[in-house]
């Protein structure tokens, strides 16, 4: 369940601007990433920004990730919200 609340955030976020030419999978890597960090730690909203904001730079470097820390941290906020919703 967590794995297609974290898809679809994700994917809606569309952080490197790819859809709707990349495959459907392109961001699966990072998402069981994050699955990852919320399942096995239970990190604050701006820890897992943080997290969030280092993994897609380490990925795809800051040439191409632009997003600030501050998104990312928007980003992990809903994502939080929504598991706990669930």
């Amino acid at each position: 369940m967590i794995h297609i609340l974290v898809k679809r955030i994700i994917d809606e976020w569309d952080p490197i601007d790819l859809f709707p030419y990349a495959p459907e999978d392109e961001y699966e890597e990072e998402i069981k990433q994050i699955e990852d960090c919320i399942v096995n730690s239970s990190l604050e909203k701006d820890n897992l920004g943080k997290e969030i904001y280092e993994m897609f730079r380490r990925r795809f470097g800051s040439d191409i990730f632009t997003q600030s820390l501050e998104s990312c941290i928007n980003i992990a906020n809903k994502i939080l919200n929504a598991s706990h919703d669930n």
